[in-house]
Formats: structure tokens, sequence, C-alpha cells
């Protein structure tokens, strides 16, 4: 086992993806969706205007889809029996 290792010597050669490599292209600007710099951070009562809004309408959602869902299953226990 002591004969695995090896030490390397001399310079490191570049590898040859590094000179092949193209920069990436320019981003199209009529595909983004925001022009703000990168890394940029959402103040936090934008953010938790965005959580009520969220809550709000989920449990609205929820309070007509519970309606629906016991209206459904009243139709299918209805004819059942």
């Amino acid at each position: 086992m002591a004969g695995a290792v090896s030490t390397v010597s001399g310079e490191l050669k570049p590898s040859i993806l590094d000179r092949v490599r193209a920069a990436p292209p320019p981003p199209d600007s009529s595909l983004l969706l925001a022009t703000r710099p990168p890394r940029q951070a959402v103040s936090y009562l934008t953010c938790s205007k965005l959580c009520a809004i969220c809550f709000v309408a989920g449990a609205i959602f929820g309070y007509s889809l519970r309606g629906r869902v016991k209206r459904w299953a009243s139709k299918i226990l209805k004819k059942l029996s």
C-alpha cells in the first residue's frame, strides 16, 4: 500500500477542456423576467405581505373545496343507499 502514493513534480498542464470551452452567450433581454441584479434580497415586509396573501387565498380555497367535497360525498352516499 505504501507504493500506491506517488509525488507529483513539475508544472500542472492546463486541461484541453479549458482551452476549448467557449464563453456563454450573453442573455437575451427579451427572455428576462426581471432586470434586478442577482442576489438582491426581498424585504421582510414584501415577504410578509406575500405570505399573508397566500394564506388568505389558501384558506378561502380550502373552505370552498371543503363544501364541494361534502356535496360530492353526499351525492355518492345517496346513490349508494
